[in-house]
This record gives C-alpha cells, structure tokens and sequence, in this order.
C-alpha cells in the first residue's frame, strides 16, 4: 500500500459546514480479505440489494466499490500496478463518512486498529 492514500478523509463538524481532512494513513485502514473485494449481488430479505464489482478492471487499475444500490457507498479500493507490483493507493471506507464526528476519529481509528488484530492473528 501506499500511505497517505491519494483522497484525504474529510469529517463535517456537528454544525454540518465545517469540513475537517485528515490524511488517510495506514493507521486508518481496515485490514480486508479476499471475501470483501469480490464481486456478488445479493438481494437481502429486506429488499435492498447489495452490489460490489470491479467498475474498473484494466491491466494496471482495477477499481472496486460495494455497498447498496440506491444507497451510499461502503467500500472503494483503487489498485495500481507501479512498477510491475499491486499497491492500493486510494480508497473509502464508509466508517469516515461525514457523519463521524471529527471529535469521534480517534476511537474510531483504535477500533479499527482493534480489528486488524483480530484479522491479522487470523490471517498470519
């Protein structure tokens, strides 16, 4: 990976104007497996319907977003082949949405910290 991603995350104070950025450093990244970045549609008892895909699929980017039609984004990831190696440099994480409270980041980064443990003794 290549750290500070190129999009910041960027938080709205409670006043819903105020825009805070942070730079999108490995500290901030959910550590993700092979089931997250592959592609399904699922159509939930509910009736919303859950997409991921690949929107771009190219020898040197490949591009994959999930979450639910008609509804916000989850997930993107960007990959970009340098210099012959795969390295995710940008990507969205629906935990950094505007509606995190910028006063609420640094939890929210040690609960994913928390995570990644978890997934790392899991995943060696």
């Amino acid at each position: 990976m290549r750290f500070p991603l190129a999009s910041s995350i960027v938080l709205l104070d409670d006043d819903g104007e105020t825009e805070h950025t942070y730079p999108f450093t490995r500290e901030k990244w959910a550590l993700l497996d092979i089931e997250m970045l592959t592609p399904d549609h699922v159509e939930m008892e509910d009736g919303n319907v859950f997409v991921a895909r690949y929107l771009t699929d190219e020898p040197d980017r490949k591009e994959f977003e999930a979450g639910y039609e008609e509804s916000e984004l989850i997930l993107r990831v960007i990959f970009d082949r340098v210099e012959g190696e795969w390295y995710v440099t940008d990507g969205y994480f629906s935990w950094y949405g505007y509606d995190l409270p910028p006063a609420e980041l640094a939890q929210t980064i040690a609960g994913i910290g928390e995570d990644n443990e978890i997934f790392e003794e899991a995943y060696p």
